[in-house]
């Protein structure tokens, strides 16, 4: 057996129930809580309390990866930041365009602390101290 054929025995690919799990967890967490939260919340309360219900699933979801793992992973983490500004926005000025524009713009005002939050967590101490 020579060297080519090593990789081939090296791969090792993911279990289809793990994956099936992973998967769902994943779109339920990032589709299903929020969708749910808009839907009761504008049932119930109206458009605003449907934004704000959007809102909540999303702290909610990034407190339990908190309690859970320990740890909230730097994406999340802006996007929550994106979100709870355009929440307040969207209520404050009646206009619901602004969550319709998400998906372009939130990447450029954001994009430059995302690189420097994965530094930050690598250290050992906060400069300075």
């Amino acid at each position: 057996m020579g060297d080519a054929d090593a990789p081939d025995e090296c791969l090792e690919l993911p279990r289809p129930l793990g994956l099936l799990r992973t998967v769902g967890w994943n779109l339920s967490e990032a589709f299903g809580l929020p969708t749910l939260g808009y839907v009761l919340g504008t049932a119930f309360g109206g458009r605003n309390a449907g934004l704000w219900a959007v809102l909540g699933a999303i702290w909610l979801t990034a407190a339990l990866r908190l309690i859970f793992t320990g740890s909230v992973p730097a994406l999340v983490l802006i996007s929550l930041a994106v979100l709870t500004v355009q929440t307040a926005t969207s209520i404050a000025t009646g206009n619901l365009f602004i969550f319709l524009i998400h998906s372009p713009t939130s990447p450029w005002p954001l994009s430059s602390p995302a690189p420097r939050a994965g530094r930050a967590r690598s250290r050992p101490s906060w400069p300075g101290r």
